[in-house]
């Protein structure tokens, strides 16, 4: 699938932090043609945002949807009964369900969003908590650190929509993660190569 990238809104897509975002955003509104896509950047982005009630803090639930669909490679969730409502209802709360799939501007922005989420994640996915082994106690090395965030890029891009039969619903979430790890990574397509060769087995 072909998507489309707004250099007016590049800079948008590149910073995660989401403070500054809002920033950026409201300035694009401001002074960039809108392309047809704003209304639902906007949407996609007080989303992605918006607070549960009670909350003290700023919230990302894009990173919360990026845990939890590979997560539902596991066993337990393979034989949990509404699993797969459950993967649709985060494929909906991150634009990819309701968006207008002829419309190559408004997949396009979903797809750039979601990128942008992935890249967000991958910030975590360095940090010294991420992928600890012997029941929490020990630190992984980095090369076991890109492994892991691989095995879940792979998850969100093949095995998930594979093993619900979700393949086309999620294409533009699945495109939109591995493509994030490729960009973000330098090894991340030979590691994810090597995992999706071994999964394949």
């Amino acid at each position: 699938m072909e998507y489309i990238k707004n250099e007016d809104w590049e800079e948008f897509y590149e910073t995660v932090d989401p403070t500054k975002r809002r920033e950026i955003m409201e300035r694009i509104l401001e002074e960039a043609e809108d392309d047809g896509a704003n209304d639902l950047r906007k949407k996609l982005f007080e989303m992605r945002h918006k607070p549960p009630k009670n909350a003290v803090r700023d919230v990302d639930n894009g990173i919360w949807h990026m845990i939890v669909v590979p997560s539902n490679m596991k066993l337990q969730y393979k034989l949990t009964p509404g699993t797969k409502s459950e993967i649709k209802k985060s494929m909906r709360e991150m634009g990819v369900e309701d968006v207008d799939a002829s419309d190559p501007v408004a997949v396009s922005a979903v797809y750039w969003e979601i990128r942008n989420t992935a890249k967000r994640y991958f910030t975590t996915c360095n940090g010294p908590k991420y992928a600890r082994k012997l029941f929490g106690i020990m630190q992984s090395n980095e090369e076991e650190k890109l492994r892991k965030t691989a095995e879940d890029v792979w998850a969100c891009a093949i095995g998930v929509p594979q093993h619900y039969k979700l393949a086309e619903e999620m294409r533009i979430f699945s495109d939109a993660v591995r493509d994030a790890f490729f960009d973000y990574y330098e090894d991340g397509e030979s590691v994810f190569d090597d995992v999706a060769a071994e999964k394949a087995r």
